[in-house]
């Protein structure tokens, strides 16, 4: 049976820059020991915190020069020697790759909802723009029902489309520059730019077909 008090004792009041490795090792099996502690209690980010120092002191004595001891959680270095071999050591990086690979999914999880959550809403918008597939059409429709005030002006009907004028209008609804374009958040900027990207899809698909030199 683990003595609580004496491990809280060690993995709070040990110096860790006066300590030996065997000291060091002490301390990391402490912190290894307080943070299982924690897990029984159901207080995992405490947990998680003790096993994080636990590795981070351990590298301090390892002989194979990681740099970061974040290198050995996620997995892109794997330590020398003995270090690896002991229990407590392979049972804290486990656990904490694990940990963020589950964070990672659901930071992705979370992304995905978001992008099909934007998708939906862009359906209308996306529609019209599928209305006009010719360029003088596509660009006069652009300015004049969003008409981004960057000097845009809608092309007559007896007159062609530049390359100029055709850059002019690629550029105006970039997605990097909608934050110039404040007036055209009422939906959010996330989702502006959501739809500037698909804009700039069409725009660079005529800008291939018409503007682009093949010689």
């Amino acid at each position: 049976m683990v003595d609580v008090v004496e491990v809280a004792r060690v993995a709070r009041d040990v110096p860790k820059g006066l300590l030996n490795k065997v000291d060091v090792e002490m301390s990391c099996i402490s912190r290894y020991h307080l943070g299982k502690l924690y897990g029984s209690l159901g207080m995992p980010e405490q947990q998680a915190k003790r096993f994080r120092e636990s590795v981070e002191l351990a590298m301090t004595f390892d002989p194979s020069g990681i740099a970061s001891a974040e290198w050995v959680i996620d997995g892109r270095s794997r330590p020398d020697g003995a270090l690896f071999r002991k229990p407590w050591f392979r049972a804290v990086t486990e656990f904490l790759r694990k940990r963020q690979s589950k964070a990672e999914a659901a930071a992705r999880d979370a992304e995905d909802e978001q992008r099909q959550q934007m998708l939906s809403k862009l359906k209308g918008p996306m529609a019209e723009l599928a209305k006009h597939g010719d360029v003088r059409g596509l660009v006069n429709h652009l300015v004049a029902t969003y008409g981004v005030n960057q000097g845009l002006t809608p092309i007559r009907t007896d007159e062609s489309v530049s390359k100029a004028t055709y850059m002019k209008v690629l550029l105006a609804f970039h997605p990097d520059k909608q934050l110039r374009a404040p007036d055209k958040w009422e939906s959010g900027l996330a989702y502006w730019q959501a739809f500037c990207t698909e804009i700039t899809k069409k725009l660079n698909y005529h800008y291939e077909l018409h503007f682009k030199c093949t010689c």
